[in-house]
């Protein structure tokens, strides 16, 4: 092996001094084989490759064709295309071929600077799915992006539909306290209708939306995510920093902890590009957005629906009661992310807490009272499902009333009266302290109840209506109760007193 040193005064005394092999070889004490070798290493000892013809020579052309007009289409879609023409290769081949023109294809582009208050971004970002009172939805990710301070809002929901859109479009502007001057979108359904090339028809509500706020939207173009790059990378970064390694137990909890990671980490780290942290960029942008409406937009879904003859409309596969003097009529639905609200022309006639599960039936039983009193059979169902619904321990009690010497029906609804009266949670103490000493009745828990409210003081609603006859049962006979059983189910709460011991045992 010859040393590089000597190889290279080799070279040298043959390029440049002109000397022979055989002269070389005499002046450096070598033999002409050596020399000889030397000088055939500098040259290439590459050979040169020679180009056979692959099956996949015919075809180049329609995979240039194929990548120019659909620059995203799959190599597994093009493999599908070659076929139908006859191609009887291999997709290994394939795939190297289309990995070299993309690359010979690959864009620069410019790194854009906005003005402060002139311009946000915003996107979707899909996140798994999530347990939403015990149904898997689809999570998604709304996120907006300040583009001069790099100012971050994220806001986490289960749909993607115009009205949550634009909802979080309300609770973005009131985070940054104004509205910025343009907003750029990717062409989603939410706000392009249709579009033919650079011609863009937007959607109907979302204009009205954009008009509310005086901003201006522009669309990035088609299969052009880059020029909303400031967005992406925010989702990126959310899905990288925030998702990662966190655990959620609801979309409350989940909202709750991305407001907290975004004031006490997002917004104050040093940001990659800006080398600023964005809560201090946006001290200078935040006075030169937009002045916020003095009305915010009403981001409700708006619905007409018809009245079940079991008094019910539906929603989103949920049924929500209304008054039965509605049935068989139309009205109005109004939902929002916490209520749904039911209209008869301009008048309110129902409100609930909105469902976000499935197939769930939400009533309100004061919707029902006219129907109950003519229906006994309907009352006496409705009666036992709101007074297991009491809380823990109705069911057992239930139960015990039923098979105790008693007309279940009139205690039953003698308890929910007492419900209504002094709170669930009231009767349903009054109900577990019933239970230690199997006293079955009304009277036993109206008594636990005032006793209890003797100790503490409190003040005794007015016009109590326990045992009003409105039942159809005004002529039930009701058992002169042990009084005696009163002192052994309050004895716990009662203090002792000096003759305690001499009355327990009379």
């Amino acid at each position: 092996m010859i040393h590089p040193s000597i190889k290279a005064e080799i070279r040298y005394l043959h390029a440049h001094k002109g000397l022979s092999m055989r002269a070389i070889a005499e002046k450096l004490h070598l033999s002409r084989t050596a020399v000889r070798r030397a000088l055939r290493q500098d040259k290439s000892t590459h050979k040169k490759r020679i180009h056979r013809p692959s099956k996949l020579d015919p075809y180049k052309k329609e995979v240039q064709r194929l990548l120019t007009e659909y620059p995203r289409i799959s190599g597994v879609r093009i493999f599908e295309e070659l076929c139908a023409q006859g191609y009887t290769g291999k997709t290994t081949i394939l795939n190297d071929y289309i990995k070299t023109l993309r690359t010979q294809n690959r864009e620069a582009f410019f790194r854009l600077q906005f003005a402060p208050g002139k311009q946000a971004q915003v996107d979707w970002g899909s996140c798994g799915r999530i347990d939403v009172e015990g149904y898997s939805r689809r999570l998604s990710v709304f996120a907006m992006v300040l583009s001069c301070s790099r100012m971050l809002y994220a806001e986490f929901t289960i749909s993607e539909r115009i009205e949550e859109f634009l909802r979080c479009h309300v609770n973005v502007f009131s985070f940054f306290s104004g509205v910025p001057e343009t907003v750029l979108y990717d062409n989603l359904k939410s706000v392009v209708y249709q579009r033919s090339g650079p011609v863009v028809q937007f959607n109907r509500r979302f204009l009205d939306f954009a008009a509310h706020y005086c901003i201006q939207p522009r669309v990035c173009g088609v299969a052009k995510g880059n020029e909303k790059g400031r967005v992406e990378s925010a989702i990126k970064y959310i899905k990288g920093n925030f998702l990662a390694g966190r655990s959620f137990t609801c979309l409350c909890d989940i909202n709750g902890q991305v407001r907290r990671w975004l004031d006490m980490v997002a917004n104050v780290r040093v940001h990659g590009t800006t080398h600023r942290r964005p809560v201090d960029l946006f001290k200078d942008e935040r006075p030169l957005l937009g002045r916020l409406p003095e009305a915010c937009y009403d981001t409700a879904v708006t619905v007409p629906v018809r009245v079940s003859k079991d008094c019910f409309v539906q929603f989103q596969t949920n049924s929500y009661s209304v008054p039965i003097r509605y049935v068989s009529q139309k009205l109005t639905l109004k939902a929002t992310a916490e209520k749904v609200y039911v209209y008869k022309d301009t008048d309110q006639v129902a409100v609930h807490e909105r469902c976000w599960a499935k197939y769930r039936s939400i009533e309100d039983p004061d919707h029902f009272a006219g129907l109950l009193f003519t229906k006994h059979n309907a009352y006496a169902n409705k009666a036992r499902q709101r007074f297991i619904l009491l809380g823990e321990g109705a069911p057992l009690y239930l139960e015990g009333l039923a098979q105790a010497a008693v007309n279940a029906r009139v205690h039953v609804d003698r308890i929910l009266k007492l419900a209504d009266l002094y709170g669930k949670a009231v009767v349903v103490e009054a109900i577990a302290k019933a239970l230690e000493h199997d006293a079955y009745g009304a009277e036993y828990i109206e008594n636990i109840i005032l006793r209890r409210r003797a100790q503490e003081q409190c003040t005794e609603p007015v016009n109590m209506l326990l045992f009003e006859d409105e039942s159809g049962f005004g002529d039930v006979t009701v058992p002169e109760p042990d009084l005696a059983r009163y002192d052994e189910v309050a004895g716990n709460d009662s203090e002792p007193s000096e003759q305690g011991d001499d009355h327990g045992n009379e």
